[in-house]
């Protein structure tokens, strides 16, 4: 995870040759917050949380890209941070947890 960055994201560019997609509207701050694991089990994981207001251990903001591994996440305050799809997927990707009480089999 990046430190965070107080960017306007209209001023952000990628690289072509990197596989993205991004936000295509300005982020929604007032719709309710959803829990980034309800979307990381998913099979389109992470390209469904796509400007969805999302809660990461405390952390909200709407997902406004996914790039390579990463997803972007903007803060209403528009703080930038990333977080590594893969690992949110290790972490929250999994919904059966509580059949064994402490997450493991």
């Amino acid at each position: 995870m990046q430190p965070p960055k107080n960017l306007d994201i209209d001023t952000e560019t990628t690289t072509a040759a990197a596989p993205s997609r991004k936000l295509s509207t300005p982020p929604d701050f007032s719709v309710a917050v959803k829990p980034i694991g309800e979307f990381a089990g998913r099979a389109d994981w992470p390209h469904c949380a796509i400007g969805v207001h999302v809660s990461i251990n405390g952390v909200e903001g709407v997902v406004v890209e996914v790039i390579n591994q990463s997803i972007k996440l903007v803060s209403a305050d528009r703080t930038i941070q990333r977080f590594n799809s893969g690992r949110l997927k290790t972490l929250f990707g999994t919904q059966d947890r509580s059949a064994s009480g402490n997450g493991r089999p």
